[in-house]
């Protein structure tokens, strides 16, 4: 016979409803408890009294770290820091902090502040900014305790690390950035930090306008042989279509500008100015795009030597108009033509100009000469050629006498022609020099205005297919 059933015996028959009444009320109390009185018993025995937060759990702690990303808010290439806002996951096993839930109201878990319990000081070894570790005890932050001892503590905030920028290939870059964590409290045969995620953990993430994560990456690192730490990693590649339309097509335009400037003609006076424009609007450029880059000399950008070789090109434009126009406006009575310059002029210019027409003349007419008639020996022997076809017909239409008569005035102005060929022909072949030189300083600025446009085409034509080669294997 059980106890209940003696006791049963013994009472009244009023009193047992009575009894059971109240068994059952007792029960259904304990089911109803808020979760703060259920949990009341175990934060009064737990930690127990012998407890310290100053001692580790066990000789060799193993504390599990994840890293969740929430967003990547800027990426500063002056100062080279990014700044980020995610949370720190970190567990541990604390077997002096465990309960058996049956004996405390199936109670599984509680939360208490972290003051209270053992936890490791995790510090940013990277970070842009004051050095402390993450959390703050005076502000009561909350861990996770879990009745097998489990200790979870999760820390979300908002961080600028400091990232090694490479801007080689800028705007195509990509950048690996890290966050380090590590413990300089106790050495790695305390704490042993580990992770069971490849790399940053990107449920959370909310996209970024301006990169792309392409990857994450975890890794320890070993200092020496006292300390560890724990790096996170993201890779990320910029977004340049931004870049590409409000940076690189403008350049890219300016450029072919400078080429432009060798179109204008030589008798307009708006060409230097047009050619400082250039050179100025390739200065604000030049401004804008350096106000991005960071201050070192580590790396070097193709978008920044590309931004300086179009500089000179115009620098040199600017230079080479002001030359020709000098050129062109030079007496030709008071300063004549050199002759090294004649000889340069009128072979060699020629040829890289692709014409010739208009600016040259035989070494055997004058100045005066062609001012005067328009046309040089050479080219008067070519028209009394034509000339003589012109006027030559086949005998036996008319008789020989009266054309003779009647036309003896052209037989006699085609010989005197046929004789100042032969001459012509004679002194050429006596003085065995057929160079064309130029007749005035005005043909001298023509022919160099015409180099200069094709060297300075090419230069830039080869500048920007460089330029776009190189990038384009990046983008």
């Amino acid at each position: 016979m059980t106890v209940m059933q003696i006791i049963m015996t013994h009472l009244p028959p009023g009193i047992h409803g009575v009894l059971i009444i109240c068994c059952l009320f007792i029960t259904v109390s304990a089911f109803n408890l808020s979760p703060s009185e259920r949990e009341r018993s175990i934060r009064q025995n737990i930690p127990g009294r012998d407890y310290s937060e100053l001692s580790r759990p066990s000789e060799l702690v193993e504390v599990d770290v994840d890293v969740l990303l929430y967003m990547v808010n800027e990426l500063n290439f002056r100062k080279e820091t990014l700044s980020m806002t995610g949370r720190v996951k970190t567990k541990w096993n604390d077997p002096s902090l465990t309960w058996y839930p049956m004996q405390h109201n199936n109670v599984t878990f509680i939360l208490l502040p972290r003051k209270r319990v053992w936890s490791p000081e995790i510090i940013i070894d990277n970070i842009a900014g004051e050095v402390k570790p993450i959390g703050d005890r005076a502000k009561e932050d909350l861990i996770r305790l879990e009745y097998t001892g489990m200790v979870h503590w999760d820390v979300s905030l908002t961080f600028s690390t400091h990232c090694d920028i490479d801007i080689t290939y800028y705007p195509f870059d990509t950048q690996r950035c890290t966050l380090e964590l590590g413990e300089w409290t106790y050495t790695r045969k305390e704490i042993n930090f580990t992770t069971h995620s490849k790399g940053i953990v990107l449920d959370s993430y909310k996209d970024n306008g301006e990169w792309n994560i392409i990857g994450t990456f975890a890794q320890p690192k070993q200092y020496g042989a006292e300390y560890m730490q724990l790096h996170f990693g993201l890779v990320m590649k910029r977004k340049s279509l931004y870049y590409i339309l409000n940076v690189i097509v403008p350049l890219v335009l300016i450029s072919i500008l400078c080429v432009i400037s060798f179109l204008i003609p030589l008798d307009a006076g708006e060409r230097v100015s047009y050619s400082i424009a250039v050179l100025l609007s390739l200065a604000v450029f030049l401004t804008v795009v350096s106000a991005n880059m960071p201050s070192t000399s580590k790396y070097v950008s193709v978008l920044a030597v590309y931004l300086v070789t179009v500089m000179i090109i115009s620098a040199l434009t600017c230079v080479m108009t002001i030359l020709v126009i000098r050129v062109y406006h030079r007496n030709d009575h008071e300063c004549p033509i050199p002759l090294w310059l004649q000889k340069f002029v009128g072979s060699f210019a020629p040829l890289l100009s692709g014409s010739s027409s208009g600016i040259i003349v035989s070494q055997h007419s004058s100045p005066e000469h062609v001012a005067e008639t328009g046309w040089s020996r050479t080219n008067t022997a070519d028209d009394i050629h034509e000339r003589l076809e012109c006027w030559g017909e086949e005998p036996g239409a008319r008789d020989f006498a009266n054309r003779r008569r009647g036309e003896s005035r052209v037989f006699q102005t085609t010989r005197m022609s046929m004789r100042r060929k032969k001459s012509l022909k004679q002194d050429c072949i006596r003085d065995g020099d057929q160079t064309r030189r130029p007749n005035s300083w005005k043909n001298v600025a023509r022919a160099i205005d015409r180099f200069c446009f094709r060297l300075t085409l090419f230069i830039v034509l080869l500048t920007n297919l460089m330029m776009m080669i190189v990038l384009g294997a990046f983008s």
